[in-house]
């Protein structure tokens, strides 16, 4: 029989690409928030309670996060891309956890 003895990890990892269209309006962002991501958001928080890390983010901090990407310029598009992963810090993996979407204004996809 083997034993394994080394670090095993459940932990997965995806890169991400956001596109934002420069004349997104606030109401949209609030209807993609509803929609898609206050779901992943409270999941995330689920998650990470009773780690005892200070590390938390207000919904708030989401939207800024998702809605003010500093990426490139792309015509009238803003883009940016990284890497996330289950395990990261809570800025990190809040990537990890939405879904693709796929709105006229506000794309994200992760691979």
């Amino acid at each position: 029989m083997k034993i394994r003895t080394t670090f095993v990890s459940n932990s997965s990892s995806a890169s991400f690409i956001l596109a934002m269209h420069k004349d997104i309006t606030q109401k949209e962002k609030d209807d993609i928030f509803k929609k898609f991501i206050k779901k992943p958001y409270t999941d995330l928080l689920k998650d990470f309670e009773g780690y005892g890390d200070d590390d938390t983010l207000t919904e708030e901090e989401v939207k800024e996060m998702v809605f003010s990407p500093t990426g490139m310029q792309l015509d009238n598009w803003i883009v940016m891309g990284g890497d996330c992963g289950s395990e990261d810090s809570m800025e990190r993996a809040m990537f990890y956890y939405l879904p693709h979407i796929d709105t006229e204004k506000f794309k994200f996809l992760t691979r």
